[in-house]
C-alpha cells in the first residue's frame, strides 16, 4: 500500500511544487509543462492499471481497494491538468509562439505519447473490468453451489418431531 499511495502522493507533491514556480512568459511554456505533467500522471496510471490486473488475477481484494484509492487521487490530478489545458484547445496550434522549434517538436512528441498511454490505459481498464466480472461470476457460481449443497444436506437430515403428536404407549 505504501508504494501505491506513494505514487499518488509524490505526483500530488510534484504538482504543488510546479504551481508555486513562476512560469515563463510564453503561454507555450505552460502548455509544454502541462503536457509533461499529463504524461507523468498517465504513466503512473498505467503502472497502477497493470498492478490492478495482477491483483484481480490473484484475488487480492484488500490491496486492490488501496490501489483504487491511489488511482482516484491520480484521476483527480489528471482532471485538473485537463481543465488547465482547456484554453489551449481553442487555439490554432500553428499560431502559437514557441521559444524554439525543438520545444514545439518535443511537446508534440510528448502529446503523442500521452495519447498512446491513454489508449493503453483504456485497454488495461477494459481488461480489468472483464477479469473482475469473470471473477465475480465465478464467485457467484461457487456461492450458488454452496447454497445448493446446504439445501441438499438439509433434505437428508432427519426431520424433527416437534409439532407432531405422539401416542404414549408406556403403561
Amino acid at each position: 500500500m505504501d508504494r501505491i499511495s506513494g505514487l499518488a502522493g509524490n505526483s500530488l507533491n510534484r504538482r504543488r511544487k510546479v504551481n508555486t514556480v513562476k512560469t515563463e512568459t510564453l503561454p507555450t511554456s505552460r502548455l509544454a509543462e502541462l503536457i509533461d505533467q499529463k504524461y507523468e500522471v498517465l504513466a503512473q496510471l498505467c503502472d497502477l492499471a497493470r498492478r490492478q490486473l495482477d491483483l484481480i488475477t490473484n484475488g487480492e481484494i484488500a490491496p486492490l481497494l488501496n490501489l483504487l484509492s491511489a488511482k482516484q487521487n491520480l484521476l483527480v490530478l489528471i482532471q485538473q491538468i485537463e481543465r488547465e489545458l482547456n484554453p489551449f484547445r481553442s487555439q490554432d496550434p500553428d499560431a502559437r509562439i514557441w521559444s524554439a522549434h525543438k520545444d514545439r517538436q518535443r511537446t508534440s512528441h510528448v502529446a503523442g505519447r500521452c495519447e498512446a498511454l491513454f489508449s493503453e490505459l483504456l485497454l488495461l481498464e477494459k481488461q480489468s473490468e472483464t477479469d473482475l466480472a469473470a471473477r465475480r461470476d465465478e464467485t457467484a457460481k461457487r456461492l450458488q453451489s454452496a447454497a445448493d449443497a446446504g439445501k441438499a444436506r438439509q433434505a437428508y437430515l432427519p426431520t424433527s418431531s416437534a409439532g407432531r403428536s405422539q401416542l404414549d404407549v408406556s403403561q
